[in-house]
């Protein structure tokens, strides 16, 4: 162990070399010597003891976290007796460094053990120690530099979770959801690290814990009262994002912000989801939608969010939602105004994406009478059947397919 948890730069083999042989035969199946270890708590607390420094050196951390794997993956009643009587000097010290994926991966195998037989359970007990709220104040206290990691650790660690867990139903508690979202909206800086933890919990929540009536519409509300602050985000660029030229690049927060939103349109509470559809959210993400008439995961985002609105069973939600932002009418103008612009050739297809789904709707009863009563709306919905576009290519992550189009002669020209 000291060959591990020591730094020694006396030799290449010291440094280097020895360490991980150390970790090897730690991890050999030898039974009788972690045995060994365990009745001797003063000497498997050296691992622990490891972590009880500011600044961990990364290869020592690597082979440490290994070792502390192993046995928790193989003797996992020794670790959770080790860990419950010696807290202090076990989870304290490791929960320390929770920004460091070597720890999250020590925790994920920890709260996913079964009670042993002697009826410690290890997940209730990091529930009494408070360690999902040791998250928040550890990352309250961290440096900006470990933000993702903290974040991407805790979202991680609630992956791994049973949704039914005392840890997982702490997650989506009252108490944690105000801390978290008192935290993510009271810094622009960390509000993209911390609203895709909020985020995680809706989606536990529409997914599994539905029937948790007391839990689920209170969490959902939470949604109203932030609403403000997003929008306000939304608006005014963060100031992690820097400047090319005059404009502001459209930046990782705001990306955040619609992906909440989107997912959060999921959720089947009417009356909460009405709330943002006639907030002032949705006109603000259609005057970025136009004003990053080239970024393309802005188009994306944009149009699966109008689109899942469109394809809302709640007809009339939706007809007030499309009076509300008028994105009828807005689209139609700005594909009219720029259908021969060749700089708008990223936008368009998204336009006609929204829009086909728009014409899709012409037979409903409700939103079918309202869209086709707006001015140009025929020969709009005569151009969705000339232009020829891959809507499959249309994400993120690839680039457009419009492959009909030549310089000289495009499908829409034809249209009066």
């Amino acid at each position: 162990m000291s060959y591990i948890i020591k730094e020694d730069d006396s030799s290449d083999n010291s440094k280097y070399r020895y360490p991980v042989v150390a970790s090897e035969i730690l991890m050999s199946s030898l039974v009788g010597l972690h045995d060994s270890l365990y009745k001797n708590n003063s000497i498997i607390s050296l691992l622990y003891t490891f972590f009880d420094q500011d600044e961990l050196p990364i290869h020592r951390t690597v082979l440490v976290c290994k070792v502390l794997c192993f046995f928790a993956e193989n003797y996992s009643a020794l670790t959770v007796n080790h860990i419950v009587n010696n807290p202090d000097t076990s989870i304290k010290l490791l929960i320390k460094h929770i920004y460091n994926s070597n720890i999250i991966n020590i925790l994920k195998i920890l709260v996913v053990l079964e009670e042993t037989e002697d009826g410690v359970d290890i997940v209730n007990f990091l529930n009494e120690y408070n360690l999902i709220y040791i998250f928040l104040e550890t990352f309250a206290k961290s440096e900006p530099e470990n933000y993702w990691q903290i974040s991407k650790g805790f979202i991680d660690l609630m992956q791994v979770l049973d949704w039914s867990s005392v840890l997982m139903l702490e997650c989506c508690s009252n108490q944690f959801v105000d801390s978290l979202l008192k935290m993510a909206t009271e810094n622009a800086s960390t509000m993209k690290y911390l609203l895709p933890i909020y985020q995680h919990i809706l989606y536990v929540l529409y997914t599994d814990l539905l029937e948790i009536e007391e839990t689920v519409p209170y969490i959902v509300s939470k949604m109203e009262t932030i609403l403000p602050v997003l929008n306000s985000t939304l608006k005014d660029p963060p100031d992690d994002i820097s400047i090319i030229g005059k404009k502001p690049i459209f930046g990782e927060t705001r990306i955040k912000i619609i992906e909440l939103l989107t997912l959060f349109l999921a959720v089947s509470y009417t009356e909460e989801v009405g709330k943002l559809l006639l907030s002032d959210v949705p006109n603000t993400l259609m005057d970025l939608f136009f004003e990053y008439n080239q970024n393309s995961v802005v188009h994306s985002m944009f149009s699966t969010f109008m689109i899942t609105i469109i394809n809302s069973p709640d007809e009339e939600r939706t007809v007030e939602f499309l009076q509300h932002t008028k994105l009828v009418e807005c689209l139609i103008k700005f594909e009219r105004k720029n259908r021969k612009s060749p700089n708008m050739i990223q936008i368009l297809p998204h336009i006609y994406k929204i829009g086909e789904n728009l014409s899709n709707s012409l037979e409903y009863e409700l939103i079918g009478p309202y869209v086709a009563e707006q001015k140009h709306w025929n020969s709009f919905n005569n151009l969705l059947y000339e232009v020829i576009v891959d809507f499959e290519a249309l994400d993120e992550d690839s680039a457009f397919s419009l492959s009909s189009w030549s310089e000289t002669e495009r499908p829409c020209d034809k249209v009066n």
